[in-house]
């Protein structure tokens, strides 16, 4: 399967797995929500702009995890968190693993947001054939 990307996304996705030596571990801790309820998995997104939403002194943080690395490719999942009042870096949604490294974005919400419908997911670099 082969996947196109743009100049720009390359560069974008080169950027990113170039800074796979800088990945964080975020602290993990288990939330619940104002309501009682607590984050769903696979629900990151929503997850982290509905605690920033109720906890205004946290941010979202927009980034990267990376699910494997290799010599030959690495795995990018998009993923949000969030950034506690003390610049901490806070994972409050529930993940298969315990120490996933995570890839902060560089550039606005928009821009990471506008790589969602087509790279939730992606191999980098992408399979050729």
């Amino acid at each position: 399967m082969t996947i196109l990307v743009s100049e720009l996304e390359a560069d974008y996705f080169n950027a990113i797995v170039g800074r796979r030596h800088a990945a964080q571990r975020p602290r993990r801790i288990a939330v619940r929500f104002g309501d009682g309820t607590e984050p769903q998995a696979s629900e990151c997104h929503p997850n982290a702009e509905r605690w920033v939403k109720e906890n205004p002194d946290h941010a979202v943080v927009r980034g990267w995890i990376m699910e494997s690395h290799s010599e030959y490719c690495t795995m990018l999942a998009a993923h949000s968190l969030v950034r506690d009042a003390h610049g901490d870096l806070i994972e409050i949604t529930p993940l298969r693993s315990v120490h996933t490294p995570f890839l902060e974005h560089v550039g606005s919400d928009a821009t990471f947001l506008a790589l969602l419908p087509r790279f939730n997911s992606i191999p980098w670099p992408p399979p050729t054939a």
